[in-house]
């Protein structure tokens, strides 16, 4: 648990230079929140599905949509920043190869 905290704290001056003490003050209520919504949700699925596994489904669809916000959130910053890297990065083309072969065989040279 603490190695995440200090990975998710390390990141936002990196992310939010211009807000940190906002951005860290936000994180931590987002925790707050989460341990304190969190268990009644589990209860709740559990009690719902009748399976005590089913909480973790309810961690994975937390976790799906965390990193689609994420991933939303640090395009948009790209856009934003440095819009002609961003879409370098975003090409996904791949590069043609040329595979050499002889004629008469077929065989890879």
């Amino acid at each position: 648990m603490g190695i995440g905290k200090a990975a998710v704290y390390k990141h936002i001056p990196e992310y939010f230079p211009d807000n940190v003490g906002s951005v860290g003050g936000l994180v931590g209520t987002l925790g707050g929140l989460g341990g304190f919504f969190l268990p009644p949700l589990f209860s709740y699925s559990k009690a719902w599905s009748g399976f005590p596994t089913s909480t973790f489904f309810v961690l994975f669809l937390l976790t799906l949509g965390c990193a689609a916000w994420m991933q939303l959130t640090i395009l948009r910053m790209h856009e934003k920043q440095a819009p002609q890297i961003s879409r370098d990065i975003d090409d996904a083309t791949p590069y043609e190869t040329t595979v050499h072969t002889t004629a008469t065989t077929g065989e890879r040279a």
